[in-house]
């Protein structure tokens, strides 16, 4: 339907590399599909913030980084559906891949409106929340005594 749309695969875990290629290979689908495998950080978000959406396959995950990154640079993301997406996500259906395909027309006719539907997304920061429970679990809430290193672990 749509042969100037491609599909790339960035991160396949090397055990589902060879399936995967075989999948593509079988379905002749290999002109359609670049699979790269592991890329740095920087090329990822580069390549996210170029593409009409972000087709997250596993059924067991969540709040993944790159969903959120995708959310940010309001790109699409089409999850399987599993209780813990973030708000924003286009759901399919776990193992019925008639849901993904009808979310990837979607992506492809009517991608502005898929963007729309992204909220505004505030990314909390982590190393701080990381720095705060620590505090907590030493007791000391003195930030320029952990600047300095003087933690009641450490004083």
């Amino acid at each position: 339907m749509h042969p100037n749309i491609g599909f790339m695969m960035v991160g396949p875990w090397d055990r589902e590399m060879g399936p995967m290629m075989e999948f593509l290979k079988r379905e002749r689908l290999e002109g359609a599909v670049c699979v790269l495998g592991s890329v740095p950080h920087e090329m990822f978000l580069t390549l996210l913030s170029r593409s009409l959406a972000y087709i997250r396959t596993p059924i067991t995950d969540g709040v993944c980084s790159s969903v959120l990154e995708s959310l940010k640079l309001k790109v699409p993301v089409l999850g399987a559906q599993n209780g813990a997406r973030p708000p924003g996500t286009e759901l399919w259906k776990a193992g019925d891949i008639t849901s993904l395909l009808t979310l990837m027309e979607d992506a492809v006719d009517h991608h502005a409106e898929m963007v729309a539907r992204i909220p505004d997304l505030l990314i909390d920061d982590n190393a701080e929340k990381l720095a705060n429970s620590i505090e907590e679990d030493y007791g000391n809430t003195d930030s320029n005594a952990v600047r300095e290193g003087k933690t009641s672990a450490t004083a």
